[in-house]
């Protein structure tokens, strides 16, 4: 079975568990969504990276979750960022809109 053939059937497999995994979790499904696409793209810059070195990378449904739990945390650490920065400043047009 090639390289390709069997990330696809891992894909095939392993697709409904991550999403789950994150839908789970996530506030909304569209999160959920870019999340999973995430994690299957780290799983093909991962072989890509292994390939390259000469090494065989063994990805399985657990290494995928732990990979989306990882963008998980990473995703919830930009949102708490998101919340904790001041907003932007606007000027003097926050005054012009609040006399007008």
């Amino acid at each position: 079975m090639s390289d390709t053939s069997a990330f696809l059937e891992l894909y095939d497999d392993a697709l409904p568990h991550v999403y789950g995994y994150l839908a789970r979790r996530c506030a909304n499904a569209a999160t959920a969504e870019d999340l999973t696409a995430e994690t299957f793209m780290a799983a093909v810059a991962a072989l890509h990276n292994h390939r390259a070195d000469g090494n065989k990378l063994d990805l399985n449904i657990a290494w995928l979750i732990g990979t989306a739990r990882h963008k998980l945390i990473d995703h919830w650490r930009r949102t708490e960022r998101r919340k904790e920065d001041p907003p932007a400043e606007r000027g003097d047009q926050g005054d012009r809109e609040k006399d007008a």
